[in-house]
């Protein structure tokens, strides 16, 4: 199959942050999602065994998830989330995708098409990443309205028709 390229959503980085942070923070986060980013993390590290798997995170999934951990934290626990994100980005070797022009044109075609999804535009703009990255597998996330997204499906086989990908994108939780 050739290289795999795994994108996370902040809402999968947050709870793998959680994870790594829950006995440091003063405040206790949702156990549930404790669990869930201890058990992506273990499945993630095994993938990596395999040379060709590629574990990716947008500039914009990477700001945001800053900017929610700053709202939600205190300083101190703050602080411990990003020495959690620090490790977690060396633990699973995440690669980080800066800004293109052709991922805000996919963000913005994203937007005209599911307009639940254009509401928010920081999530078209993390789906566009993974879309724009031709070797991308998978995005993992916890937003039902990008899995269950009807357009974005149609989205992805229209750029399997036109060239401008050459494979599906698996958009998934993988909580089972």
């Amino acid at each position: 199959m050739g290289k795999q390229r795994i994108h996370l959503d902040t809402s999968v980085l947050i709870c793998c942050i959680h994870a790594k942070a829950a006995n440091k923070l003063g405040r206790n986060p949702d156990k549930d999602k404790v669990e869930y980013g201890n058990k992506l993390i273990a499945k993630l590290k095994n993938e990596k065994k395999n040379p060709e798997v590629e574990i990716v995170v947008s500039s914009e999934a990477l700001g945001e998830t800053v900017n929610k951990l700053k709202n939600i934290h205190e300083e101190n626990d703050f602080l411990e989330c990003i020495k959690a994100l620090f490790d977690i980005l060396n633990e699973l070797s995440i690669e980080y995708c800066p800004p293109r022009i052709d991922v805000d044109e996919i963000a913005i075609e994203i937007a005209k098409r599911d307009k639940l999804l254009g509401s928010e535009f920081s999530d078209c703009q993390i789906v566009a990443y993974a879309l724009a990255d031709r070797d991308s597998t998978e995005l993992i996330t916890l937003e039902g309205k990008i899995i269950k997204s009807v357009k974005l499906k149609e989205l992805i086989e229209d750029m399997k028709k036109d060239g401008r990908r050459e494979r599906g994108l698996r958009i998934t939780s993988r909580e089972s």
